[in-house]
């Protein structure tokens, strides 16, 4: 079988980019062959800077919503502690001082609001305290007091409780009570394992961003160098607010368009034009709305050299001959359209597209 490309299919109006497009995307068993040279390989480059290059000036190119007031910070030559709210803490520790406000895969919003807390320290020492948590920390030592004593450099109280969080926390109600989502479905039909959530009935979870890529404004990639970057939240038993937090974090996940919740129609057969307008014209008849159509493989040609493969990404023109007309009528009609992508066989040959896949 030929080495996969993927690539997502737009339809275009004559002046507008419109959505055409609520895509399916199967994924299939693949089974590895030679590949031959008739299908495009799809490698895609892009810049990634060692995090210790980040320097002030990149840090210039961070968005004023990720960089937090220094009101709510507390920081030394290896630590930053940032409060953004009564329930939420960021955690960094990096022995070489390299500290960045850039944006990351998880993160988005960091300029919060002041917060109101009561900070204590020497020049040893120094202890937090809000609503919700009390946290102590020994000034330039690492987050890690070892497996003898955890939580001999930094400890984190929820405050009229019992319970506490330390660097390295297992966490352990977090995923066995309430449990997080799964990051897919596909090809997991059995040993499902869900990821640590937010929620926890000891009131507390953690969120490590670590690891994550960092982004400027012009949307360079830098990796990190080692460094502790963690999301704390300790909300006892206010889950909304943990919630609402979260989101300011984060931001908010897209809505999905109001049409999408209307009546959709497919079915896995090959469709003319022809065919298309009776099926439109019954659904009129009758009077049900009709929000989506939805095309299967048939919209695609889905045969090469006697062999039936499962890509394709240019209409089929012995079915539907002019496809950007049909799409405008459509949408003149408020119907939207979709058709299904498989990208797993590659592109092929009979493609439009493939000799301009195949130059770059």
């Amino acid at each position: 079988m030929e080495e996969k490309i993927n690539e997502e299919v737009k339809v275009e109006e004559e002046n507008t980019v419109e959505e055409v497009s609520e895509e399916i995307v199967e994924e299939p068993q693949v089974e590895i062959e030679e590949p031959t040279e008739e299908v495009v390989k799809n490698e895609q480059k892009v810049e990634i800077i060692s995090f210790d290059k980040i320097t002030s000036a990149i840090n210039e190119k961070t968005s004023k919503d990720l960089v937090c007031s220094n009101d709510n910070t507390v920081s030394g030559k290896t630590f930053r502690i940032t409060v953004l709210t009564e329930r939420l803490v960021r955690l960094e520790y990096n022995p070489n001082g390299l500290f960045v406000d850039l944006e990351s895969e998880l993160v988005r919003f960091r300029n919060f609001p002041k917060v109101d807390f009561e900070l204590k320290e020497d020049n040893k020492y120094l202890t937090i305290k809000t609503k919700y948590f009390s946290l102590s920390y020994t000034k330039e030592k690492s987050f890690d007091g070892g497996r003898l004593v955890p939580m001999s450099n930094l400890k984190v109280e929820l405050n009229g409780t019992d319970k506490g969080w330390y660097y390295n926390h297992p966490e352990i109600k977090n995923t066995k009570d309430y449990k997080g989502n799964f990051f897919s479905l596909d090809g997991s039909e059995e040993n499902l394992k869900a990821r640590k959530g937010l929620y926890s009935p000891d009131g507390f979870s953690s969120i490590d961003d670590s690891n994550t890529y960092l982004y400027d404004k012009d949307k360079k990639i830098y990796t990190r160098d080692g460094g502790i970057d963690i999301y704390l939240f300790m909300y006892n038993k206010d889950f909304d607010l943990a919630l609402k937090d979260y989101f300011a974090l984060t931001g908010y996940p897209s809505l999905i368009p109001r049409y999408a919740l209307g009546n959709w129609w497919s079915r896995d057969f090959d469709y003319t034009t022809k065919d298309i307008e009776e099926l439109i014209g019954n659904f009129e008849k009758n009077g049900i709305p009709l929000s989506i159509l939805l095309l299967d493989k048939g919209w695609h040609q889905y045969n090469y050299e006697n062999k039936e493969i499962k890509s394709g990404f240019t209409f089929n023109k012995e079915l539907i001959e002019k496809p950007k007309d049909l799409i405008n009528d459509l949408h003149k009609k408020d119907i939207h359209v979709g058709v299904k992508i498989d990208p797993s066989d590659g592109v092929y040959p009979i493609d439009e597209k493939y000799k301009e896949l195949a130059d770059t």
